[in-house]
């Protein structure tokens, strides 16, 4: 590895390697001409672009959660994309084939920009398991309109099929390998609310508790995520909830004897299925439905009617509702919480949850929003069936923004959403009379920046590492294949470390191995914690120079 040291210039972090200055942050801006003649001169290191022909690469969508309205190449030899009607303008996921080795750019000329326009970067994965970030993303004024931007990305494929997308994906397929994955666990109940009218998809209820102490003694907190089709985050924080709860952490086996849950990991199946951005009322996806109006007074669609048909059940059959959660996504927005609907007698509760023990100790990167009490949302339907439950929401994004104490955003990962849905328990269980005496460290944002190049290369590596007690940790490494690579803290220029906040670790891999693996583990000295927690990542990927055209 290079000698290395860490510095601070204008407030921001660079590093310095054998005497050459290199800048990490990732933040967002305006392509220009120049920096895209850097980056293919630099991505490119000497070899010749051949062009292509549509004839050479293949793209396709026909599949769970797919969604693209076309493609064309244009005369600068880019792929031109453009979204399919019910797609909102924003959601796309696609399959290309035949791009190994080639450095294709692709361009939405027309691109929300409230949805494009800010820190937003394109998904890629070789397995659709693995989900890594575009960083070569450029953002330029459209031509006529304000509202819009010209949105494009480029990527060097190591593989001849990929996967790109709006935001890592969780689809159908993810929700039935967890459903097949949890169904035997004793302390699981499987039901189904109704099957979906368009493609008779099953949307399942998912109740954990322990069936070995009495119900009619126990708390019952009810989650509603993925109420759109394109809230993918909101699956993946639900899916942590989830598996952590089904762990042997003291704190989930309490949680599982004190309380009674309720998941609902995906509403919106049908639009999921259909690749729309939010609900669909046909296959064709030309008319969709926000799923905002719960009242009995307005519109409701089928699987909202069937929710409510559960509910009521619920509550005749003399069971309760004392926490209800909506968890939302519009993938590049802040991380927030808002409280909602609540009786007053229990105002005091929602505020110690949401705006002391979740926002300022758990999850401090979300933004504590003002109460906000909106009559068409699911909380005033659950509040008025249920007056006694604390009602809110959790809009979890795809980026930490204001978080860390630093001044640009970090990427999550999948890891980190479910690395939430973990936080989330921990909060509860403190609220609840429960908390943790001996919490495990965290990792966020843990990534190889790109990952990536060339056979000898070294790898950026980083993450965040956190620990709810202020423990420093006894090590932070990534491992390569077989081989351990140890991180180093980046000093703050007044030297401190505050571990409870969270402090950003980097440093330098590499890997023999055409197609590596890698994972990242801490330690506090008393606990471990590994990301991702099960299996490995792919990365590095190495490509021979003369295998990029």
């Amino acid at each position: 590895m290079p000698n290395e040291s860490i510095q601070w210039f204008n407030g921001k972090e660079f590093l310095f390697i054998q005497g050459r200055k290199t800048n990490f942050l990732n933040e967002s801006f305006y392509g220009t001409m120049t920096l895209r003649l850097f980056l293919v001169c630099f991505f490119l290191w000497g070899s010749v672009i051949s062009l292509f022909s549509q004839e050479e690469i293949q793209i396709a969508w026909d599949f769970d959660n797919g969604s693209l309205g076309g493609w064309s190449i244009n005369a600068d030899r880019e792929i031109v994309l453009t979204h399919a009607p019910g797609a909102g303008g924003l959601w796309y996921y696609f399959r290309i084939d035949g791009a190994a080795g080639k450095s294709l750019t692709f361009v939405f000329e027309n691109a929300r920009k409230d949805f494009f326009g800010g820190d937003s970067l394109p998904a890629v994965s070789y397995d659709q398991k693995s989900w890594d970030w575009i960083k070569r993303r450029y953002i330029e004024p459209h031509p006529s309109d304000l509202n819009l931007v010209q949105y494009s990305f480029t990527h060097t494929f190591a593989a001849d099929r990929a996967w790109l997308a709006f935001s890592p994906i969780y689809d159908n397929q993810q929700l039935d390998g967890l459903i097949e994955e949890i169904e035997s666990h004793p302390h699981v109940m499987i039901q189904t609310l109704c099957s979906t009218p368009l493609e008779n998809l099953p949307i399942p209820i998912i109740t954990i508790t322990d069936p070995e102490m009495p119900n009619n003694e126990k708390r019952c907190v009810f989650v509603l995520a993925r109420e759109e089709a394109l809230e993918s985050a909101s699956s993946w924080f639900c899916e942590g909830l989830i598996r952590f709860l089904l762990s042997e952490d003291p704190v989930a086996a309490a949680l599982r004897r004190r309380c009674m849950f309720l998941f609902v990991p995906v509403f919106d199946r049908d639009g999921v299925a259909l690749g729309t951005a939010v609900h669909p009322l046909d296959r064709e996806g030309r008319t969709v439905y926000w799923t905002e109006a719960w009242p009995e007074t307005s519109y409701s669609f089928y699987e909202q009617r069937q929710l409510k048909r559960f509910l009521q059940t619920w509550k005749d059959g003399g069971k309760n509702i004392d926490y209800s959660l909506r968890i939302h996504s519009s993938a590049w927005n802040q991380d927030s919480l808002r409280r909602e609907h609540c009786a007053e007698s229990r105002l005091a509760d929602q505020e110690a949850f949401f705006g002391e023990i979740l926002a300022q100790k758990y999850m401090p990167w979300y933004k504590n929003q003002e109460r906000v009490l909106q009559d068409t949302r699911f909380s005033k339907f659950a509040a008025d069936l249920f007056p006694g439950a604390i009602t809110g929401l959790c809009l979890s994004e795809f980026c930490f923004k204001k978080a860390f104490s630093l001044d640009y955003p970090l990427y999550k990962t999948v890891d980190d959403l479910k690395t939430e849905g973990q936080l989330f328990v921990y909060a509860l269980a403190e609220i609840l009379g429960v908390p943790a005496s001996d919490p495990p460290p965290f990792l966020h944002a843990a990534e190889m920046y790109e990952n990536i190049g060339a056979a000898n290369q070294e790898f950026h590596v980083r993450c965040v590492y956190r620990d709810l007690l202020n423990r420093p940790p006894e090590y932070v490494r990534v491992f390569v294949d077989d081989q351990a690579f140890d991180l180093k803290p980046v000093m703050d220029p007044a030297g401190e470390l505050d571990y409870q906040n969270g402090v950003l670790y980097i440093g330098y891999v590499s890997s023999k191995a055409t197609v590596g693996s890698h994972s990242f583990v801490a330690s506090n000295g008393s606990r471990t914690f590994t990301l991702p927690q099960n299996g490995r990542r792919i990365g590095p990927l190495l490509l021979a120079p003369t295998s990029i055209r």
